[in-house]
């Protein structure tokens, strides 16, 4: 859904650089992805229907195959095998939770399975510990000014998220209040990474930055 969307939203786009071919090839492989993976989700509900019913119906003929040699020697009455019976199913149905609970059970894994990788991929595991390695343990500090001034960054150092790049290293400035800052560098220098710090979206580095409460960004 998200490809098709995609594609919707850039058509004219990929007609003038004539991508039609390599956008339809990486659309058929994701339908054929999702339409496999659908064929294997049928396949494993078929043969969990397979088990969970037969061994709901063929289970019952157990006591019966029990107590039937008895009956027919004479031992036991018909109302014996029938007591039996309804004694083997109160116990039966106790015992049979798991099996008949078991396509909720492997739902609720399944979904515990994603929240665990979803939590892997974003790193919220340890808090975070991989993301400071090029710049310390120290983190970015965030405060507040209290002498009339604006903005004040202290040996301010800029990391990628995940620690493996640093965009910037000893930023200091302090800007009060009718200053203008200008930020220039080339492409990927971290211009926007350093404003994704100030307004205390990124906490990957080092140094220190603080705000007034007047010039705090909302």
């Amino acid at each position: 859904r998200y490809l098709l969307v995609r594609l919707r939203e850039n058509a004219e786009s990929i007609a003038f650089f004539g991508g039609e071919g390599q956008e339809a090839e990486g659309t058929t492989a994701r339908l054929g992805d999702a339409v496999e993976n659908a064929r294997d989700l049928l396949g494993v509900q078929r043969r969990l229907e397979f088990f969970t019913v037969g061994y709901r119906y063929l289970i019952q003929i157990l006591p019966i195959l029990v107590i039937s040699p008895q009956y027919f020697s004479g031992t036991v009455e018909l109302g014996v095998v029938s007591q039996s019976v309804g004694a083997f199913n109160h116990i039966l149905s106790d015992l049979s939770i798991i099996v008949n609970e078991i396509e909720s059970l492997s739902a609720f894994s399944a979904g515990i399975d994603r929240l665990g990788q979803l939590v892997d991929d974003m790193g919220w595991e340890g808090e975070g510990e991989g993301t400071r390695s090029l710049v310390g343990d120290g983190g970015i500090c965030t405060g507040d000014l209290a002498d009339g001034e604006v903005l004040r960054l202290d040996n301010l150092t800029v990391s990628t998220p995940d620690g493996a790049r640093v965009l910037a290293r000893g930023v200091s400035l302090t800007a009060r209040a009718g200053d203008h800052l200008l930020v220039t560098g080339p492409s990927g220098a971290g211009k926007s990474s350093l404003l994704r710090v100030l307004a205390g979206l990124w906490q990957a580095g080092a140094g220190s930055v603080q705000w007034s409460s007047a010039g705090q960004p909302e």
